[in-house]
C-alpha cells in the first residue's frame, strides 16, 4: 500500500508541475512578449525545476509573481546570452561579472518586452 501512495504522489506532483511550467511559459510570454515562444518554455523549464533552489521554486514564482518571474527571465539570459560563466570561472567577482554583462541584458530584455512584428 505504502509503495502504490508513493507511486501516485510522485506522479501527482510531475502532474503540478507540468502544470506549473506551462503557467510560466506563459507569463514570461505574457510579461516578454518579444520573447520567443521557445525560449520562454526553456526558461519556464530550467526554472521550475524541483529542489533546485531556483527563484522559480521560491512561493513567489510558484505564484507566478511577476518580479520572481523576471528575476528568472534575467538569469536565464545573464547565463544564455553573455559571457557571465566564463568570467566566473575566470576568478572575476560576481557583482563585477554582472556589472560587465548588464548592457547586454538590459538591450535583450528591451527587445522581449516588445512584441515581436
Amino acid at each position: 500500500m505504502p509503495r502504490r501512495r508513493r507511486e501516485r504522489e510522485r506522479e501527482r506532483r510531475a502532474s503540478e508541475d507540468v502544470e506549473f511550467e506551462r503557467g510560466l511559459a506563459r507569463e514570461i510570454t505574457r510579461l516578454f512578449p518579444g520573447c520567443p515562444s521557445e525560449r520562454a518554455e526553456l526558461i519556464a523549464r530550467h526554472t521550475a525545476e524541483r529542489n533546485s533552489g531556483r527563484v522559480g521554486r521560491t512561493a513567489a514564482a510558484r505564484t507566478l509573481d511577476p518580479y520572481a518571474i523576471t528575476l528568472a527571465v534575467i538569469a536565464a539570459i545573464r547565463h544564455d546570452d553573455t559571457d557571465y560563466d566564463t568570467l566566473l570561472m575566470n576568478g572575476i567577482d560576481r557583482a563585477d561579472a554582472r556589472d560587465r554583462v548588464r548592457a547586454t541584458v538590459d538591450d535583450i530584455l528591451t527587445t522581449w518586452r516588445t512584441p515581436s512584428a
